[in-house]
């Protein structure tokens, strides 16, 4: 989005007026971010702006699919191209950074939080695709604690939160993340007893985060950016006040070379550059001694 700064000729100047106008491209943000110290966030832009054209379905964003009949299937992670994700960039040591955030991780690991009757069913579907079945002797192995995300996510599973940040300012995490995805996944084996009857025996808990990067909301507004910094929410709103009333010299003595940036500009920057890929985002795992050791699948 262009902003014009004009500019008084001298008298002896026969051509008029001069206006010079200054462009802050959309994609100068990734270095506003850095300037502010960013670290994730500008990686992840970075990585959105290099992928090809790809825009995201909302089928895609909820995790789900479509089979052959066209009903609605859970997402296999392990089908996605490798321009559609990214389990690299983001790390739950920078995640947990944010005091925050990591009270939310806590609480939802505890164990009533995500051992829910629903997270059994689907840790029975998960098991039942390794081959187990009630009653099986033999165990029955479910994943392994050096898998990533988004193998976890294909095959362990078992329960998560979804979360919209609560942060009330502009922070890097609301900045690169926003609204999010906790997820839970359980590596053991499954087996049969004559007492206990059938159990699943965990080995480790693995959290980690799902989020998708994409700018399917269309008036979103995702902040008021310059090459150097964004404003904080309470300048932003300073900003639109002085915007609405058409206050051009606060805008000038505040405001000068910031802009308003929405989700429609980064749709509008596909349109005319053919470029930029939402892509999904797993982070890596941070892997956790359950507090119960067992669950029961009957």
């Amino acid at each position: 989005m262009p902003l014009a700064r004009s500019m008084t000729s001298p008298a002896s100047h026969t051509e008029g007026k001069r206006v010079d106008v200054d462009v802050f491209h959309l994609d100068e943000i990734p270095g506003a971010m850095d300037n502010m110290g960013w670290t994730i966030a500008p990686k992840l832009m970075r990585r959105w702006f290099a992928n090809p054209l790809f825009r995201m379905s909302q089928d895609m964003r909820k995790n789900n699919a479509r089979d052959v009949n066209g009903a609605e299937i859970e997402l296999d992670s392990m089908t996605l191209k490798p321009e559609q994700y990214d389990d690299q960039i983001l790390k739950m040591e920078w995640v947990l950074g944010f005091e925050r955030v990591k009270k939310l991780a806590f609480e939802f690991i505890k164990t009533p939080n995500w051992k829910t009757p629903n997270g059994v069913d689907l840790l029975r579907k998960r098991l039942t695709k390794q081959g187990w079945k009630p009653g099986k002797l033999l165990p029955v192995k479910l994943g392994h604690a050096g898998m990533g995300a988004r193998e976890l996510d294909s095959v362990c599973q078992m329960n998560f939160h979804s979360y919209i940040d609560p942060r009330t300012n502009m922070d890097e995490f609301l900045g690169a993340i926003g609204s999010f995805t906790f997820k839970v996944a359980v590596v053991g084996a499954a087996s049969w007893g004559p007492i206990k009857g059938n159990v699943f025996t965990i080995k480790k808990v693995g959290l980690y985060i799902r989020d998708t990067y994409d700018f399917n909301g269309k008036y979103e507004s995702l902040g008021v950016w310059s090459r150097a910094r964004c404003l904080s929410l309470a300048d932003v709103a300073a900003f639109y006040v002085a915007a609405a009333r058409m206050d051009w010299l606060s805008i000038i003595k505040k405001f000068l070379g910031f802009v308003s940036v929405s989700n429609e500009d980064f749709r509008r920057w596909q349109d005319k550059h053919y470029s930029g890929g939402d892509f999904i985002i797993y982070s890596d795992v941070l892997w956790l001694d359950a507090d119960i050791k067992e669950i029961n699948l009957d």
